[in-house]
């Protein structure tokens, strides 16, 4: 509330045959304000795609969140993801 900063967010999406291959990345910058300490926060994701047939696909990818927070609320994270979809 009341408060500044900027937010950038990036992303390429690259397709190889039946697969795609995904890279994102942003960053927020909020500073301080009479409610919020400064807080940066950098993200960058990296995934594939692969098509099984028109309707069914896999998918994994990975997320790298870091954390400079002055208040230590949030931390770094790392996530990683992986499954199949199937459209109806």
């Amino acid at each position: 509330l009341g408060g500044d900063g900027h937010l950038w967010f990036a992303g390429a999406q690259y397709d190889w045959g039946n697969t795609s291959i995904i890279a994102q990345g942003g960053m927020s910058d909020a500073n301080a304000t009479a409610l919020q300490a400064k807080r940066e926060v950098s993200t960058f994701t990296v995934g594939l795609i692969h098509n099984l047939s028109k309707r069914s696909s896999l998918f994994g990818g990975y997320q790298r969140g870091m954390v400079d927070d002055r208040a230590n609320v949030f931390r770094d994270s790392n996530t990683y993801s992986v499954g199949m979809r199937h459209n109806f």
